[in-house]
C-alpha cells in the first residue's frame, strides 16, 4: 500500500482504478483515503498527484479529526441514545428481532 509521508505523518492510501472516471480524485474519510484514477493512469502519476494535493489532505484529515472530536456520538448505542444525523440528533430504538441480519429504518428516530 503505498504512503504519503507530510512531516512526521504517515498517511497510507489505496489506489482504486475505474473505468468509469476521467480524472485523478482523493476521497478522504475518516477511515483512510484512496485514490481514484483511470484504468490507464501511470502509478508515478498518482503519486504526482497525491503529493501535489499533499497540503489539502492533511487538511481535511484535520477537519475530519476536529469534526469526529467534537461529535456527540453515544457510548453505547441503546434505546434513547442520540446520535447525529443530517446535522441533527436523533433519537435511537434498538428492538430485538429473531434473524441474523440488522435492520435499520428512520421513523421519527432510528429504530434497530
Amino acid at each position: 500500500m503505498p504512503t504519503l509521508t507530510i512531516g512526521q505523518t504517515a498517511i497510507p492510501y489505496e489506489i482504486r482504478r475505474s473505468p468509469k472516471v476521467r480524472r485523478q480524485r482523493i476521497v478522504v474519510t475518516p477511515q483512510g483515503m484512496e485514490v481514484v484514477a483511470p484504468v490507464g493512469a501511470d502509478n508515478q502519476d498518482i503519486e504526482v498527484f497525491v503529493h501535489r494535493r499533499r497540503r489539502w489532505i492533511y487538511e481535511q484529515r484535520e477537519k475530519m479529526r476536529e469534526q469526529l472530536a467534537s461529535s456527540p456520538w453515544p457510548e453505547h448505542f441503546v434505546s434513547g441514545a442520540k446520535i447525529p444525523y443530517r446535522g441533527r440528533r436523533m433519537r435511537l430504538k434498538v428492538r430485538t428481532v429473531s434473524g441474523d441480519s440488522i435492520i435499520t429504518y428512520y421513523h421519527n428516530g432510528f429504530i434497530v
